[in-house]
């Protein structure tokens, strides 16, 4: 889906930023309980699915201003030997990287935008190398539409991951999260699946 022919592309960022102000602002009002709930119920799911046991390496977040938190699923993949990959912003590339997570969040440090990012720890994998050896991406939001677009904090970072991912592109988020459709832009990339805390719903391959 590109950019529809009656909405400019400073329209659709000026749509993009109030649906941001608006989204963020109801994930900022939730309770620690319906946080841990939530995800627990999306890691629920995670674990369910034959792909992502069968996956080697896994590109994950660390959670942001009341993402899901799914640090119990990577605790799990670690005792099957999976590998989880955290974004870091590396200040000599002036971008970001994945870094292999020990799964110590106390080794996480706050790094570019207040965002929780592991250290140097030997592995890392940059855009390219990540497009190929990536088996899955684990996408946060702050909205997402049936179409498979996600809304995200407007830097560009996760697009420029994803753009050449062979993985499996999977959105996580709320069940409030989802709308029907997003203003998108042809930089705007979209996911495979989207898991909420109470439904998995697979993306239509677009016609």
């Amino acid at each position: 889906m590109g950019i529809a022919k009656n909405n400019s592309v400073s329209d659709i960022f000026q749509k993009k930023n109030l649906l941001r102000t608006e989204f963020l602002r109801r994930r900022l009002k939730l309770t620690n309980n319906e946080i841990i709930t939530a995800s627990h119920h999306v890691i629920k799911m995670l674990e369910s699915l034959d792909f992502l046991r069968r996956a080697k390496k896994i590109a994950a977040y660390a959670a942001f201003k009341n993402e899901a938190n799914l640090y119990d699923f990577y605790k799990a993949c670690d005792s099957k030997q999976i590998d989880i990959f955290l974004p870091r912003y590396h200040k000599i590339k002036a971008e970001y990287v994945l870094e292999k997570f020990n799964n110590q969040c106390s080794d996480l440090v706050c790094g570019k935008y207040q965002v929780l990012e592991p250290t140097d720890s030997g592995l890392t994998l940059d855009i390219k190398d990540s497009a190929l050896q990536i088996d899955a991406w684990l996408v946060p939001g702050l909205a997402f539409s049936r179409k498979g677009y996600r809304l995200g904090y407007g830097k560009g970072y996760y697009d420029r991951f994803l753009k050449d991912a062979k993985g499996l592109k999977i959105g996580i988020g709320y069940h409030w999260q989802l709308v029907e459709d997003l203003p998108v832009t042809y930089n705007d990339i979209a996911l495979d699946y989207l898991i909420l805390e109470n439904d998995l719903l697979k993306i239509l391959p677009k016609t």
